[in-house]
């Protein structure tokens, strides 16, 4: 079987402004964009897509992209206006069976600095979390790295597993406190 080639900027524009385009093609098209260039490729397309595939397709990039937080207030804003179904969209079966087997109050960690201690990525595993304060990526010159321990309500969260990670896609994370050693 041979591959389809991927959908120039140009090409997917057309599609768009004649109907809306098929998953197949957007895949195709946000295959040209690179980590950082993917997710400002899908916010630009969302006006064209059916609510339910901007929520697939958000699921199936999440974990390949590296610019969350550039559109945390975006993102934000469009989680928080989704139904529970259509935030199901955004995870594997595994996932979403993993994630009825939570307790209702999920006790999620994020390794941040003051910078970006309201992201929308926090972990259920707190060793996971903490390695996030040693990435030289994420890491703020001059700014003491945190730990963050918050509690992520299961019927507002979506968890992806693909990167070992037990990555909680939270946007409402309530009593939010920095851990300190020992805590």
């Amino acid at each position: 079987m041979k591959a389809n080639p991927a959908t120039s900027a140009r090409d997917f524009r057309r599609i768009c402004l004649k109907r809306e385009p098929s998953r197949e093609e957007v895949d195709r098209y946000l295959v040209w964009g690179s980590s950082y260039q993917r997710l400002p490729m899908l916010i630009d397309a969302i006006p064209f897509l059916d609510r339910a595939m901007v929520f697939e397709v958000l699921g199936s990039e999440w974990t390949t992209v590296d610019n969350i937080g550039v559109f945390h207030l975006p993102l934000a804003k469009l989680l928080r206006s989704a139904t529970r179904a259509e935030l199901d969209l955004m995870m594997t079966s595994d996932e979403r069976a993993t994630l009825a087997a939570m307790p209702e109050a999920i006790t999620a960690y994020r390794g941040c600095y003051e910078i970006n201690r309201h992201g929308l990525s926090w972990s259920v595993n707190r060793n996971v979390a903490e390695r996030f304060t040693t990435l030289n990526r994420y890491s703020h010159p001059g700014e003491q790295p945190l730990l963050l321990r918050g509690i992520a309500y299961r019927d507002r969260a979506v968890l992806k597993l693909d990167r070992a990670e037990s990555e909680v896609i939270a946007f409402d994370v309530h009593d939010v406190a920095e851990v300190r050693d020992g805590s």
